[in-house]
């Protein structure tokens, strides 16, 4: 339960539960085993087991899982070892093809420990028909199309993003040679020195002093090159496609007033993949919608509401996600690809678990360490302290040590890893790994899983694919592959230009009258629909009301866009039985102070009191008056009404109450809220009409809140005056 450790997570929380949750006597509370798993089939547990075997040999009183007694036809399981990963990654690419094609219903998901093969596995899958479908974020940013949407996401909030322009340049879309890179790459140098020369030189000097040791890429923009290439001499394709490529980054720039939805569709149709996914086949455009949900899932929140939020995310997931997302099956059919992190929780009929080798899983290189890392949290500071490795002294001996002790914990989390990828099969689990991978010079070592496996599947009598023997050493077979040409073919460029051809033969050809009406009647439809858009987007100059009640001046004062919007737009008040209820506590109080005052309906005061729920809280409400501070007072106004300008705007309302005291006079605000929340310059408004209406010093009249559930009366005579009012209500910053 404990593979989160990257987390914090803890195996002592399930191993030490006891100890941690006494009985209120503080006696050990006994243990009731659920000892049967149902989960999956017997052979494929009997297979998780042995790989977790480690682990219990390490904890006392854990016992393995053993399956129903029930009779059950044999569990299809493989397990196979090829001399190279590319004999390992075609062998796996033809089972996952027959299994699909032998049972289209069945659920299949290939869980990989690594991202590394990813988008090579999904792309392989699909150029033979299969659907393919990578789950999670952190997978879904391996994909090529979708890098491309990404790197012209930071070239538009980025204009030194040169990995991202190389990337651009350099993939399917443009497909620039390395020639032509290169005279770009110079054209970029020799523009970040122009710019130096033409500077003045005291000043280049004191900015070289203040980038000293600055990466490169941070002063050379290849954007600079692309824009201004220059009279080098490129291909004539390169310099067209080097002034297609400015466009769209261009466009992409003035769009920064756009959401991050907005931006990332404007990616999408000016690199043309809304059109190129559905050539490139099963599951690309769906790829391309899943990173269209992130957007309008993460660019919403707080934080990465802008471009440069959103790549930030994106770029933190792709660092640093390792399983955090719980995973959605979104398209019945499909072969899901996902880490084994990722898989925690889910099952499926058959499973896939390549890539079982030495070194990769289970993993060597283990997380952050306190000890050499700051990223890494101390030890000596968890609450489970007791049972983690501790550094025994500062000898060399000892730092061995506690590296030694860290490696046996981690590889305690690599054992309950790999039994989880097991147990995620219900009736079919094939596992498979290699000796020689794509970039190694020697040969990798073999993996105590793989072996482990090994052994259970001959004991069963299933089935051993292959199983080679370790070879010698260099040269690595892998990298003595036939050279690949590059830029290299792009995927769909025979169903593009077969798109292509059809596009022209359909243009060339008469088009009768009735598809023409079709036509226009919908070229008129998204003409009408873009004029919409355009009215929506434009702005707008709304005019005051005539007058204003002392709640719009607030709303006013507080988002003047917000309130612009309601003017512009106005929407009809929700009905609200706590206002009706706030209106009836106003009535009582008219009533208790025995002046009754005649309302228009629309004016009936009341409708700020939104926390009155029901009859039986509205007489609460009404007894705690009883026994409150102003029960027994005598006001000289109950619900006064008033009508002053500022700023050239009129504002009109109703005083709750005007109490009277030696001379001096308090404006009261009745609040029936769970909260003293307020805006005092609600009272500074009532205040200065009270005054003026009355011939008053501003200084002989206080404002207060008397806030009825909480007992509390809030009073201010810090409350600001007619200029500091007109000043807010035109918009102006007012100093304390």
């Amino acid at each position: 339960q404990a593979i989160y450790g990257w987390r914090g997570a803890s195996s002592d929380n399930m191993a030490r539960f006891r100890e941690h949750f006494p009985t209120a006597t503080g006696d050990m509370v006994p243990v009731f085993g659920l000892r049967t798993s149902r989960r999956c089939h017997p052979d494929v547990l009997a297979i998780a087991n042995r790989v977790a075997q480690p682990f219990y040999d390490d904890f006392d009183g854990l016992e393995p899982l053993t399956a129903p007694d029930a009779q059950v036809a044999a569990a299809d399981l493989t397990v196979s070892r090829h001399r190279t990963v590319s004999q390992e990654f075609d062998a796996l690419i033809d089972q996952v093809v027959e299994a699909r094609l032998a049972n289209p219903e069945e659920e299949i998901a290939v869980l990989l420990r690594r991202r590394a093969e990813m988008s090579r596995l999904t792309t392989a899958l699909r150029s033979r028909g299969i659907d393919a479908e990578v789950v999670g974020l952190a997978g879904l940013l391996s994909l090529p199309h979708v890098v491309d949407v990404v790197s012209l996401l930071e070239l538009a909030a980025d204009a030194t993003a040169n990995p991202a322009m190389l990337r651009l340049l350099a993939g399917d879309r443009f497909r620039i040679g390395p020639r032509d890179l290169a005279l770009l790459g110079a054209r970029a140098g020799f523009l970040a020195k122009a710019y130096e020369v033409e500077s003045d030189e005291s000043l280049v000097s004191r900015l070289s002093d203040a980038v000293a040791g600055v990466d490169p890429t941070e002063m050379v923009s290849l954007s600079d090159a692309v824009e201004d290439p220059g009279p080098a001499g490129y291909s004539d394709e390169a310099r067209a496609r080097f002034a297609h490529v400015a466009r769209i980054v261009r466009t992409m720039r003035r769009s920064s007033g756009s959401s991050v939805v907005d931006r990332v569709l404007l990616a999408i149709r000016l690199l043309d993949l809304d059109i190129e996914t559905r050539l490139l086949g099963t599951g690309a455009a769906d790829d391309i919608a899943a990173l269209v949900d992130v957007a309008g899932d993460v660019g919403g929140r707080e934080g990465t509401d802008s471009l440069a939020g959103f790549l930030a995310y994106l770029r933190a997931e792709d660092e640093q996600g390792q399983g955090l997302e719980v995973p959605e099956r979104s398209r019945p059919g499909a072969v899901q690809v996902l880490t084994i992190h990722a898989a925690k929780g889910l099952e499926w009929d058959r499973v896939f678990l390549p890539f079982v080798v030495g070194g990769q899983f289970p993993a060597t290189q283990g997380r952050d360490r306190w000890t050499s890392n700051p990223k890494g949290f101390p030890y000596p500071l968890r609450g489970d302290a007791d049972v983690l490795p501790t550094l025994g002294g500062w000898t060399r001996k000892d730092i061995q040590e506690l590296i030694a002790a860290f490696q046996a914990d981690e590889y305690m989390e690599e054992v309950r890893l790999g039994y989880v990828a097991c147990t995620r099969a219900r009736t079919a689990l094939h596992v498979s790994g290699h000796w020689w991978g794509r970039d190694q010079k020697y040969p990798l070592k073999p993996s105590t899983f793989l072996e482990a496996i090994h052994e259970v599947v001959r004991e069963l009598g299933q089935r051993v694919l292959a199983w080679d023997a370790e070879p010698e050493g260099p040269p690595n077979p892998e990298s003595q592959r036939d050279p690949v040409a590059w830029p290299r073919p792009a995927e769909a460029l025979p169903a593009r230009r077969a798109a292509a051809d059809l596009v022209r033969a359909a243009a060339s050809s008469p088009v009768r009258s009735a598809e023409s009406a079709i036509f226009a009647e919908l070229d008129a439809e998204i003409e009408a629909l873009r004029a919409e858009h355009e009215r929506q987007i434009a702005p707008h100059e709304v005019d005051l009301p005539a007058a204003l009640s002392a709640t719009a001046v607030l709303t006013l004062v507080d988002d003047a866009d917000a309130y612009a919007r309601q003017l512009a737009r106005p929407m009809p008040r929700q009905p609200s039985p706590a206002a009706r209820l706030g209106t009836r506590f106003h009535a009582w109080v008219e009533a208790h102070y025995g002046q009754l005052v005649l309302l228009d309906p629309t004016d009936l005061p009341g409708r700020g009191d939104v926390d009155l729920a029901s009859d039986a809280e509205l007489d609460q409400v009404i007894d705690l008056f009883r026994s409150g501070p102003y029960a027994d007072r005598s006001p000289i106004a109950i619900e006064a009404p008033f009508s002053i300008v500022l700023a050239g705007q009129q504002v009109i309302g109703r005083i709750d109450a005007v109490f009277e005291m030696d001379g001096r006079f308090e404006v009261v605000d009745w609040k029936t809220n769970r909260a003293a929340t307020a805006d005092p310059l609600q009272l500074a408004v009532y205040r200065l009409a009270w005054a003026e209406m009355n011939g008053l010093d501003l200084a002989d009249v206080t404002g207060a809140f008397y806030y009825v559930r909480l007992g509390e009366v809030r009073r201010f005579d810090d409350l600001p005056g007619r200029d500091a009012l007109e000043r807010l209500i035109a918009g102006e910053s007012v100093g304390t």
